[in-house]
């Protein structure tokens, strides 16, 4: 037996949960052809086919990537590492204006400044965060390669100054008071999230 599961945002809505459906499959040219039949749209992110005891086999993401471990399988060789990579990744989706997305994408901006509230706390090192453009419902997806938390932005920009991650001009912390109220600031904290764009 076969299962396939395949992971969407259910109302591409920000920090929404992902929703995830499962099926059963005896016969796998079957449970691949399901995945790509059904790997489309916009809130699509991934869909897998797993063996009994759990092997990844078969892959298909939201940017068009396949992976393939059929010839794998066939040579008896080990999935442990592939399959534990595969479970240890996690998907945010989060929203932004058209300049920031347009920064990143062209790898001019590579902090992400937000509040360090419940739905951030839940991003950890290695995770894929998916990013839409408000204006144009774009997407692109960047791996998160370190997260640096502060009490405030001012403190948070001191912090990566001194790493040399950016500099002085790169963020303004007054900016970030359009988006969040001293108040909320002074209650979570903020959070600098280092990205690497893969799409």
């Amino acid at each position: 037996m076969y299962m396939t599961t395949r992971q969407f945002f259910p109302r591409r809505i920000e920090g929404e949960e992902m929703d995830c459906t499962w099926k059963e499959w005896s016969d796998l040219d079957k449970a691949i052809a399901y995945c790509h039949r059904y790997a489309k749209g916009v809130r699509f992110v991934r869909v897998t086919v797993e063996d009994e005891d759990g092997n990844l086999i078969y892959e298909l993401t939201d940017n068009g990537i396949i992976t393939d471990n059929r010839q794998t399988l066939a040579e008896n060789k080990s999935l442990e590492e592939v399959k534990e990579e595969s479970n240890s990744l996690n998907y945010h989706y989060m929203k932004l204006q058209s300049n920031p997305f347009n920064a990143i994408k062209n790898k001019s901006k590579n902090i992400e400044y937000r509040l360090y509230d419940e739905r951030r706390s839940k991003i950890q090192t290695g995770d894929i965060i998916i990013f839409e453009n408000i204006e144009t419902h774009e997407t692109i997806q960047v791996k998160v390669l370190n997260l640096y938390r502060a009490k405030n932005f001012i403190e948070l920009k001191q912090k990566l100054c001194e790493k040399s991650i950016i500099i002085d001009k790169d963020f303004s912390p007054n900016m970030m008071k359009k988006y969040y109220s001293q108040q909320n600031i002074d209650r979570y904290g903020v959070i600098g999230i280092q990205i690497n764009i893969i799409i």
